[in-house]
């Protein structure tokens, strides 16, 4: 994941469909250069996004262990 001003940039298409799944908003999919080897799903960097950002880390922080058994 990476922040990059006006919009957030993710990597990952499973953490991009629970956000625009969440968020009720439709996530942008293009090709970056520095990514040439996967997809960049990017989101406007919003208070929301933000917030529902921190709540999915943190129940997938919570679920680690219980993962990976």
């Amino acid at each position: 994941m990476e922040n990059n001003k006006e919009y957030y940039f993710i990597t990952n298409k499973f953490l991009a469909m629970t956000m625009s799944y969440l968020l009720q908003e439709k996530y942008y999919q293009f090709e970056h250069k520095d990514y040439a080897d996967r997809k960049v799903y990017s989101f406007k960097d919003t208070a929301k996004f933000r917030e529902v950002l921190t709540l999915v880390q943190n129940i997938k922080n919570e679920n680690k262990d219980t993962l990976q058994s």
